[in-house]
């Protein structure tokens, strides 16, 4: 009877400290702190991983970087080069086979 009542006794007490354990790490704080050391983790592994590929596929990189580049300049320029290319047109500038009005 002694035996179980130690028996008890002590699995209440881990039970305790266990408890206590818990409603520590339940608190908004802790939790917000745990999310953000896991957002922070995966951010860093990430980023790893970007380095990674770019040290791997730098040319790759550079080649598509500059076609974005340049499109993205004629997009911006797409008014002017338009307006450009519509008074060539009524002018008669660059296009073979038609005929001088006069």
């Amino acid at each position: 009877m002694k035996e179980d009542r130690a028996l008890r006794d002590s699995a209440r007490a881990l039970f305790r400290d266990e408890l206590k354990h818990v409603r520590r790490e339940a608190t908004p704080g802790a939790i917000g702190e745990r999310i953000a050391n896991r957002i922070g983790a995966k951010a860093d592994a990430a980023s790893d991983a970007a380095v990674d590929f770019a040290a791997g596929h730098g040319r790759m990189l550079a080649a598509v970087l500059a076609g974005v580049a340049a499109g993205a300049s004629l997009w911006f320029a797409r008014k002017p080069l338009g307006r450009w290319l519509a008074g060539r047109d009524e002018t008669g500038d660059g296009e073979e086979g038609e005929e001088d009005p006069k």
